[in-house]
């Protein structure tokens, strides 16, 4: 074989080791590139297709009565197997550098493509804001602190009617999940636009690397479940299982994804996730008033009811509780790696992205009558 054919050899193996991540980056191109075919062809088409399929583990998982998820046994299993074929890869003698390369690069690959089509593709499909019929525009300080107010306000009203804890914070009700996978049922049934393949809410056994990750919660689209941190505060928990299911739904965005978990949760009828999804959109707005009209911040922060400052607070001291270096490395790890995968799918303040939910709330609350509020 000459040196030419020799070169060409491996060239060829990168080539097709390549070809899962090459398709994934060529599909996602050409899918944000024609968010209208995306919108048919994704969420109209191959999601409602393959979304039973891949429930059907996790429906077994739960009928057997099984606690945890389906998806971090998985995690688990694969984790261990692709450990496994990485070590005796790294130890095949001659050539064993390539060979773990090329393996990691198709697996990485593959999971990819995989990743792309049972739920990146969300990203390319039309903005939340074209389907809900509403404009975005740009808001003042006085705009979002009117927001906040009313936000403020209203969650107040509803935190009277909800009952405590013995350390005088709001207590999650029982079937929490329950109530949220029916109220995104419901917002389904009344606005076309949020129709799509539903989710069962599950609390990981292994809640505590999410803690660790910095998130309360995370969708698994390959077993079409929606993980919420077990014992995430109770002001947060609604909106966190609201939000999660609306990425069932192919809202993969972030903040179409939190938005959607204030609008269902507003309109749901129940007390505690109305009272959540103010809360998580308050949130927001305080931190944004924080930034640019830290007076304006201040008098919103000293009008807050009692009983919802002792909830946030929680919800503050939960997630700065001392962690080991080991859980403060994997949080960054984690961070960065989020941070990186939205920026990859389009969103280029990456996780700062989350915080973009107040434009649509904003331009919802615009079209809406005052009295409506």
């Amino acid at each position: 074989m000459g040196p030419g054919l020799r070169f060409l050899s491996p060239m060829r193996a990168l080539l097709a080791t390549s070809a899962p991540l090459l398709a994934a980056v060529g599909l996602f191109g050409a899918a944000r590139s024609a968010p209208d075919a995306t919108e048919r062809a994704f969420v109209h088409g191959l999601l409602p297709l393959i979304a039973p399929w891949l429930a059907r583990p996790s429906e077994a998982w739960a009928a057997a009565g099984l606690g945890g998820s389906c998806a971090e046994v998985l995690l688990v299993l694969a984790a261990c197997a692709a450990s496994w074929r990485t070590v005796k890869l790294a130890r095949s003698g001659p050539g064993a550098l390539a060979r773990t390369a090329r393996f990691a690069l198709g697996l990485s690959g593959w999971l990819a493509l995989g990743l792309l089509l049972t739920f990146g593709l969300g990203h390319a499909r039309r903005p939340l804001h074209v389907l809900l019929g509403v404009s975005l525009a740009p808001a003042d300080s006085g705009e979002v602190a009117a927001l906040a107010r009313e936000l403020a306000a209203r969650a107040a009203a509803l935190r009277a009617g909800l009952p405590e804890d013995a350390h005088g914070v709001v207590a999650r009700p029982l079937g929490a999940a329950r109530s949220a996978e029916r109220a995104f049922e419901r917002a389904s049934s009344a606005v076309p636009a949020l129709r799509g393949p539903g989710a069962r809410v599950v609390e990981p056994r292994l809640s505590g690397l999410l803690v660790a990750a910095r998130v309360s919660g995370v969708f698994s689209p390959f077993t079409r479940e929606a993980h919420v941190v077990a014992d995430l505060p109770a002001i947060a928990y609604g909106a966190t299982a609201l939000h999660e299911l609306a990425h069932a739904r192919g809202f993969a965005r972030e903040d179409e994804a939190n938005a959607l978990a204030y609008f269902v949760g507003v309109e749901s009828g129940e007390g505690y996730l109305e009272y959540s999804a103010r809360a998580l959109a308050l949130v927001h707005a305080l931190r944004v008033l924080a930034a640019v009209d830290p007076a304006e911040y201040d008098g919103c922060v000293a009008a807050l009811a009692p009983g919802l400052l002792r909830d946030l607070a929680q919800q503050r001291a939960y997630w700065s509780r001392p962690r080991s270096l080991l859980a403060r490395g994997f949080g960054g790890l984690a961070t960065a790696t989020n941070d990186a995968y939205l920026r990859s799918m389009g969103a280029r303040d990456g996780v700062q992205s989350y915080g973009r939910m107040l434009d649509l709330v904003l331009a919802w609350r615009r079209a809406e009558p005052a009295g409506a509020r």
